[in-house]
């Protein structure tokens, strides 16, 4: 493995012939890819791999958001990336077919806040949240409320298509 500290080529990542590149922490790293390898189709070998993209595709969103990324940042080991601890965090509570109620987007679920109703009419997305059926006080020095959500919409649809989507909502108030 060769690391290239100052970015060689600039910021790349993905395939490069027989090596995959990707950036930690600000360093380019370069690895050899093997040369042959043989996918299991054992059902727990296909389980594994289908939970694995589940939980990749809910990390991304997750880490994406700054204000969730930023908290996520601190709880990481100095070696990894925020959306690294975000999936190992997660990995054990995502299904093999989407995303569950029980996936987390903070650290230990320090700020749940279970949605109490929601729908969708028109193409808009309404929810009612427990925290804010009452009085909510926001001391003085508090300069900004940011609301940070994910939403996995989950249904049969079409066989070509994901049997679940992905998006995040962000909303940052003075």
């Amino acid at each position: 493995m060769a690391l290239a500290l100052n970015g060689l080529f600039g910021k790349i990542t993905g395939k490069i012939g027989d090596f995959s590149v990707r950036n930690i922490n600000g360093k380019t790293v370069i690895a050899a890819r093997p040369k042959h390898f043989k996918m299991s189709m054992a059902p727990q070998s296909v389980n594994t791999r289908q939970k694995f993209a589940v939980t990749s595709a809910f990390s991304k969103v997750v880490s994406e958001l700054p204000a969730l990324n930023a908290i996520w940042s601190p709880k990481k080991p100095a070696t990894t990336t925020a959306r690294h601890s975000i999936f190992k965090s997660n990995f054990s509570l995502s299904s093999i077919q989407c995303p569950t109620v029980d996936n987390i987007i903070t650290p230990y679920g320090s700020f749940w806040m279970p949605v109490m109703d929601v729908s969708i009419n028109q193409e808009k997305l309404t929810g009612l949240l427990e925290p804010f059926n009452e009085h909510i006080d926001i001391a003085y020095n508090e300069t900004k409320v940011s609301i940070n959500a994910v939403v996995c919409l989950i249904g049969p649809k079409e066989a070509t298509e994901n049997y679940y989507s992905i998006f995040s909502l962000s909303k940052e108030v003075a």
